[in-house]
């Protein structure tokens, strides 16, 4: 047995002297591994970081997955090798349980031992390696590890067999030159964000077995143009497909139940979207940052959800759930509405104005958050609520009046708001608030109105005193002009005009001179000196006091 055992032994050296001479720089193996654990003992330390190309089969252990990491670039300890293995084709593999890790990692108070497990690809076995372009797995393996590929960013294929039902977190994470993924139908779970960030990838099959895309599991996927769901699918994760800008046409299946939060958040290249009759759930801020965005239409069969106009309404219409970017500038909450949802207008950049109806009763979280160029905004006096973040980043916003029935302003609620120079509070008595709740606002500017006889209470007030101006409102403060639907109100250095319909507008000083003309549909804050004004309104004049 040790006469054959040391024939077999010269004859794989001569083999791989002959691999060398045939392929110069290039290093081609095809090895059997018939005991898992030799086959360092079958490659020669010389040639270990040489090869280039190495096709395996027979039965491989801890040992030998720790061997092939080293020729991959990274030892067992994570230190980088002069390994250059770029091409492992492991089809006729067996991986095999042993109590040798292949990879151990160090942190500060612990240590990380990974083992291998029978017909598992373990995990971030692995992950980080740059050299590798091309892997053909196992046909028995039938499970994928956490962090199993995550960051090899030079992978171009990857073979998946037919046995493979779950594939871990972050498996192919950032592998950005993977283009294509065909997933086997044996498949029946996709974990958190399994080809996050993998921008290269441009199409992508997903078997009718898998019942939930979980959390982020395409996200950044820069390269998708085109997604197609099949039947089967209930659920889409929170960020499922956040930030893949080349994405133009999704189809959601008639059997999709829920849509998580932001789960096509940054999708810029959408231009619209269907909802089916079988949803029952939508997440906030699904659609946040589609700035492409100009209909959201949903199946009539839907017994939760309806679309007007292109805008996603709940089927009573008493919410307003997602407005679409490219919709209109300017837009007057319809009245019946009583909630805006959380990031329904969220990153509606062309969004310039709004009017919130009488009927509203909250701003929920985000609502309104980075609408870059929303300048003017009229809230109802029956407004009760604002919730965190709901104009956060609103950075054109100049003035707002927050109505005397309102007791809730949440936390970070006019985070960055940083255009800001008028605050109207009708409280008499100040609400309470996180230290964040006006952030980035500058406070030894933006002027800070309370009504008469408050400025005290304020003054002494936790955040509100941080306001260098605490200024009372005058009981004869100007009230707002009203002329067949449209309104207009002059006060704190603006003329503001709201209307539900197109108007011609032009503003004079006494003197007749012009210093403003537009056509409006919608709302406008015009910044102009205090003083006397003549407010012309579709050729009818309107005399205004600007204090």
């Amino acid at each position: 047995m040790k006469r054959r055992h040391w024939l077999f032994l010269i004859m794989n050296a001569l083999f791989l002297m002959n691999s060398i001479l045939s392929y110069g720089e290039e290093v081609k193996l095809t090895i059997h591994v018939d005991s898992a654990g030799s086959l360092p003992s079958l490659i020669d330390s010389s040639l270990m970081y040489q090869v280039t190309d190495l096709t395996l089969s027979g039965n491989l252990n801890g040992t030998d997955l720790r061997f092939i990491r080293g020729m991959a670039g990274f030892n067992w300890f994570g230190d980088s090798t002069p390994g250059i293995l770029s091409k492992l084709d492991m089809k006729d593999v067996t991986i095999h349980a042993s109590d040798m890790p292949y990879r151990i990692d160090v942190f500060d108070d612990w240590t990380s031992h990974s083992y291998t497990e029978d017909n598992k690809i373990g995990d971030a076995m692995f992950s980080d390696f740059s050299n590798i372009t091309s892997i053909i797995l196992p046909t028995s393996v039938n499970a994928i590890g956490n962090n199993s590929f995550t960051n090899c960013s030079g992978l171009k294929y990857i073979e998946l067999p037919d046995a493979i039902k779950s594939i871990g977190i972050n498996a192919f994470k950032n592998c950005s030159a993977l283009d294509s993924i065909i997933l086997p139908d044996s498949l029946r779970l996709l974990s958190y964000a399994a080809f996050q960030g993998c921008t290269g990838l441009k199409t992508v099959t997903i078997p009718s077995g898998i019942t939930k895309i979980s959390g982020e599991s395409f996200a950044d996927c820069t390269g998708l143009t085109s997604l197609q769901l099949p039947e089967g699918v209930t659920t889409i994760g929170g960020l499922a497909f956040m930030g893949n800008t080349g994405l133009t046409t999704v189809q959601l299946p008639n059997s999709l139940l829920s849509i998580e939060g932001s789960a096509f958040f940054k999708c810029s290249g959408l231009t619209s979207i269907r909802i089916p009759g079988s949803v029952v759930f939508i997440g906030k801020s699904v659609f946040r940052d589609c700035t492409q965005m100009d209909s959201i239409i949903v199946d009539e069969s839907n017994a939760y959800y309806c679309s007007v106009d292109g805008i996603l309404f709940n089927k009573t219409k008493t919410e307003l759930v997602s407005f679409p970017n490219q919709h209109a500038s300017t837009y007057t909450i319809p009245n019946g509405v009583v909630s805006i949802y959380g990031g329904a207008f969220a990153g509606c950049t062309e969004l310039k104005s709004v009017i919130v109806s009488a009927s509203v009763k909250t701003l929920g979280e985000e609502s309104f958050r980075g609408c870059s160029i929303l300048d003017s905004v009229f809230l109802s006096d029956s407004l009760n609520s604002i919730e965190s973040y709901a104009f956060s980043h609103c950075a054109s916003l100049l003035s707002i009046t927050i109505p005397e029935q309102v007791t809730v302003i949440g936390n970070y609620a006019f985070w960055w708001c940083t255009g800001l120079i008028a605050l109207h509070i009708k409280q008499a008595t100040p609400l309470n608030l996180n230290s964040y709740t006006f952030y980035q606002v500058n406070k030894d500017t933006c002027k800070l109105y309370v009504p008469a006889g408050s400025a005290s209470l304020y003054q002494s007030a936790s955040v509100w005193s941080d306001f260098k101006y605490i200024l009372e409102e005058s009981p004869l403060a100007p009230e707002p002009i009203l002329y067949d639907d449209i309104t207009v109100l002059g006060r704190d250095g603006l003329i503001m005009v709201s209307t539900t319909k197109t108007a011609r507008l032009q503003v004079y000083d006494l003197c007749g001179r012009s210093v403003y003309k537009n056509t409006l549909e919608g709302s406008s804050e015009i910044v102009v000196d205090k003083g006397v004004y003549i407010v012309s309104i579709n050729g009818r004049p309107i005399k205004i006091m600007v204090m």
